[in-house]
């Protein structure tokens, strides 16, 4: 099933404006596209690179102006709540703060053969979830996410790679703990750091 998604974007892709899509290649997962970007949120600036899927081809043939992010779903998925309060809420976050205007969405059966597709304007994505009782909004997303980037900037004031700081949540509270220097969280090696 993992296979699946990058599989639906070979089909739709391909490596350049003047090629066609190979579905036949074997996939590699490892390969990616990404993007860096510079956003705002609140009071901060982020700095960070995104995973992108593809600039979609014009109709003369150039490439677009923008980046287009591919998903899949299945049917029966489609007819829950939990894609509207959950899966939109992960498919727009990712693109919205990556600058992405649309997914394409690649409706599936239960053994992933896409049989239609949906475009979501990542903008419209809160409008579409918000018909569902409890909905997610964006201004509670992003009020989060200043805060939490409030809390780590006001935790983490010491710049070393070695250094690993662990933020918990519990409920509403949060905790962060400065771990020792090259403790079992620590994640980049010496070699790569000097």
């Amino acid at each position: 099933m993992c296979a699946w998604g990058f599989k639906f974007e070979q089909y739709l892709t391909a490596s350049s404006t003047d090629s066609v899509p190979n579905p036949d290649m074997q996939y590699n997962n490892c390969e990616a596209f990404y993007t860096v970007v510079k956003s705002q949120v609140g009071s901060h600036t982020l700095v960070y690179c995104g995973e992108v899927d593809a600039v979609p081809v014009n109709p003369d043939g150039s490439k677009g102006d923008h980046y287009v992010e591919f998903k899949t779903t299945s049917y029966s998925s489609l007819q829950r709540g939990s894609f509207k309060r959950f899966k939109l809420l992960k498919w727009w976050t990712q693109s919205v703060l990556a600058g992405v205007p649309e997914i394409v969405c690649g409706i599936r059966d239960d053994a992933g053969i896409v049989s239609k597709l949906q475009t979501y304007k990542t903008q419209d994505i809160p409008r579409i979830a918000g018909d569902i009782p409890g909905p997610w909004k964006p201004n509670v997303c992003f009020n989060f996410l200043d805060q939490l980037l409030t809390f780590i900037k006001s935790n983490v004031t010491e710049d070393n790679p070695r250094l690993v700081h662990l933020l918990e949540f519990s409920g509403r509270d949060a905790t962060c703990t400065r771990l020792s220097l090259d403790s079992e969280y620590a994640f980049l090696h010496r070699w790569y750091t000097h």
